[in-house]
Formats: structure tokens, C-alpha cells, sequence
């Protein structure tokens, strides 16, 4: 039974995200009107026929906003996991495979990092290179990378002195192309489950940006700034909040759904405790 109630949470939370992506990848088409679009006679209109999530106090349509604040969401989430993965897996396997001197400075590194205040290190260097999406997505990858560094250190190190590593080395290969054709691939599984983890991390971390103001800026909308902007107005116009922090708790619970989904499954314990208990 436990069994069946995962593999429907699963196929949820992969229809979720297949629906935030297609939304957030034709956001210009699905859109009912201009994203930026001002009509102060439309101030302030709670959800109807023609305008499904309301108007902000602009008269903008929420939903048309919505929809292109989740392609922000989207990018941000996709370009700092590909940031955050690309570092932790170069410097993990580094680690795991050299060991030694190089593991113990890697490992300092990763300590070190993970003992700042990790979001104020993103307000300042937010504040530094600038709100842009790509800066927003380079600084939150740069804050990201550590879990998968131990992830990737701990599985490369299990690895190294296993008989087909010998039999690469033995046969003349690199320390490049063993990593990448014999160690790497079976680090596969488990980064694919601390990327689902990183990619909720940065959709919530680019949201707070966002709502303290730190983020994107007007008139770029996104999640985050769209909840900033309805902060004043929770008791006269509550889908102004209630839209984009819905989208923020779905996507997010979805991430998380499916990473929990991924560790099941590539954790031989998980298997095993589910075998034995079924």
C-alpha cells in the first residue's frame, strides 16, 4: 500500500511540474493579456470569467503575471542547480578520488561554506553583481553547491578502490576520463536527487529575494515580488497573495516530492526496508 502511495505521489508531483514548465515555456501564448498591461479602471477586481486570478492594484491581470513570473522561477531553478551540480560534482569527485591532502582541503572548503549565513552571502552578492536573472542564478548556484560536493565526495570515495577503477587506471586511463566514464555515471542517481532538493531551494530563495526586494525588479514579474506587492493588501485583496504563494508551496512540494520519490528508490536500504516490510 505504501508502495502504491508513493508511486501516485510521484506521478503528482511529475504532473505538476510538467504543467509549471509547459506554463512557464508558453507563458507568451497562455497569457490572456500583456503581463505589464495597466488598467487602473480595473483596479483591484477579485478572480472572474475574464480576469481567473483578479486584477493587482494596477489593474494588471495576476494570472498573466503569474504565468510569466514562473518562467523566472523556472530559469532560476534550472541554470543555479546546473551551477550548484557543475561545482559540487567537480570538486566531490576531486575529493573522493584523490583523497588525502586534496579531500581534507575540499572538505574545509565545504565546512567553511556551510557555516555562513548563506542567504545574507546572497543578499550581498545580489547586491553586488546586480538584480539580473542571470546574476540571481550564478548567485544562488555559488550558494548551493555544498550538498551535492559531500554527496559526490562521499560516493566517489566508495568508488575509487573497486576492481573496474583499478582495471581503467591499470589500462593507462586519466584521472579525467576514469571520473567521467567509470565513476561519475554512478553518482548519477543520487545527484538527480539532490538536484530535485537544490531546485526547491532556489525557487524559495529566489522568492525571498523577491519579497524582501532584493530580487528582480519592476516591471519583471515574478513570484516573490508579486507577494511583496500584495503584503498591503491581505484583507481587501487576498488573491493578490494567495495565486503566487499557492504556485511557490505546489512547485516546491512537488521538487521535494519527487526527490523523496528518487531517494526511495536509489537507496538500497529503502528498498530493502520496503521488501522486507512488504
Amino acid at each position: 500500500m505504501s508502495g502504491l502511495r508513493t508511486r501516485v505521489a510521484t506521478r503528482v508531483a511529475a504532473s505538476v511540474l510538467i504543467v509549471f514548465a509547459a506554463a512557464g515555456v508558453f507563458a507568451p501564448q497562455l497569457a490572456p493579456f500583456p503581463r505589464d498591461l495597466i488598467r487602473l479602471e480595473n483596479s483591484g477586481r477579485a478572480p472572474s470569467a475574464l480576469h481567473p486570478f483578479g486584477t493587482d492594484m494596477l489593474g494588471r491581470d495576476v494570472l498573466s503575471r503569474i504565468l510569466h513570473g514562473g518562467r523566472v522561477s523556472l530559469v532560476m531553478a534550472t541554470v543555479a542547480t546546473l551551477v550548484a551540480v557543475a561545482i559540487g560534482t567537480l570538486l566531490g569527485s576531486l575529493a573522493g578520488y584523490f583523497g588525502g591532502r586534496v579531500d581534507t582541503a575540499i572538505s574545509a572548503l565545504v565546512d567553511t561554506a556551510l557555516s555562513l549565513p548563506l542567504f545574507f552571502l546572497v543578499l550581498l552578492l545580489g547586491q553586488r553583481w546586480g538584480a539580473s536573472v542571470g546574476s540571481l542564478c550564478v548567485v544562488v548556484g555559488l550558494a548551493s553547491w555544498m550538498p551535492v560536493a559531500r554527496l559526490v565526495r562521499q560516493t566517489t570515495s566508495s568508488l575509487r578502490q573497486r576492481a573496474f577503477v583499478d582495471a581503467a587506471r591499470g589500462l593507462g586511463f586519466g584521472t579525467a576520463r576514469v571520473l567521467a566514464r567509470h565513476v561519475l555515471p554512478s553518482t548519477a542517481a543520487p545527484i538527480l536527487v539532490a538536484s530535485a532538493l537544490g531546485a526547491a531551494q532556489a525557487v524559495l530563495m529566489e522568492s525571498a529575494l523577491g519579497f524582501l526586494g532584493f530580487g528582480l525588479q519592476p516591471p519583471i514579474p515574478s513570484w516573490g515580488g508579486m507577494l511583496r506587492e500584495a503584503q498591503s493588501h491581505l484583507h481587501d485583496a487576498p488573491w493578490l497573495a494567495i495565486f503566487p504563494g499557492s504556485c511557490i508551496f505546489l512547485l516546491v512540494l512537488a521538487l521535494h516530492a519527487l526527490a523523496d520519490a528518487g531517494q526511495g528508490a536509489f537507496d538500497p536500504r529503502a528498498r530493502g526496508e520496503r521488501h522486507v516490510g512488504g
